[in-house]
């Protein structure tokens, strides 16, 4: 409502007036799309970045992802920031980008496990613009590798079979960081037994705790400040 009164456009059409959208573009949330919006996302090429943890927090809505997909656009999964969404574990937004779907539109059949993970995955890397370098696993492509403990007790039991078996429903449903064993990026290994290895995690914690109190205090000064002031 804000961007209409001031440009007399919706937000999709003022982008798309200076000439904004496109296939370098990637937007995020796009919460309130309307058919014709999201047939000119489509068109033009550009990407969007799904955060439904985020959109729900804040109340914004629920995106209607199943028909951006459907018109082919090319949507990822993100979390946005820490302040609308806290733990930033793409795990969570799988499962839960999901449930939301599902629990809107009263269809248990929507978005299943096989879609989200690859919005997870290979869509979020051609939403950026790096689907040839990274995003699945082929040859020719950056090694950048996560793997999970399968042996723990929430993705007990896990079955491969002809049939598929119920793995990808497992990675979407189930797991979590603690399941994360190793990460390698473009093949060098960052995490190791589920451990950091370039960083002591201890003095980045110590480090945070200190500087979060530090700008909480700073927040609560300048709030006084102005009650003062008033």
């Amino acid at each position: 409502d804000a961007v209409k009164a001031e440009f007399g456009r919706r937000s999709i059409a003022q982008l798309d007036h200076y000439g904004i959208l496109g296939e370098r573009t990637l937007i995020a949330h796009c919460v309130w799309l309307t058919d014709d919006e999201i047939k000119r996302v489509a068109d033009t090429g550009t990407s969007i970045a799904h955060c439904p943890i985020s959109n729900a927090k804040l109340a914004s809505g629920v995106a209607r992802v199943p028909e951006m997909l459907a018109a082919g656009i090319t949507v990822g999964i993100g979390t946005d920031g820490p302040v609308c969404n806290n733990s930033l574990s793409l795990f969570e937004e799988m499962k839960f980008a999901s449930l939301i779907q599902k629990a809107t539109r009263l269809d248990a059949t929507v978005l299943p496990a096989d879609q989200i993970l690859r919005m997870a995955t290979i869509n979020g890397a051609r939403a950026l613009g790096l689907g040839e370098r990274t995003g699945s696993l082929e040859v020719g492509k950056q090694a950048d590798l996560l793997l999970l403990d399968l042996a723990q007790p929430n993705l007990t039991p896990t079955e491969i079979n002809a049939a598929g078996g119920n793995l990808l429903w497992n990675l979407v449903f189930a797991a979590d960081a603690r399941n994360v064993a190793a990460v390698w990026v473009d093949g060098r290994q960052l995490i190791a037994n589920g451990r950091a290895t370039q960083v002591s995690e201890q003095t980045v914690i110590s480090e945070a705790q200190q500087q979060g109190l530090a700008l909480f205090q700073q927040c609560r000064d300048i709030a006084h400040l102005r009650t003062s002031m008033i």
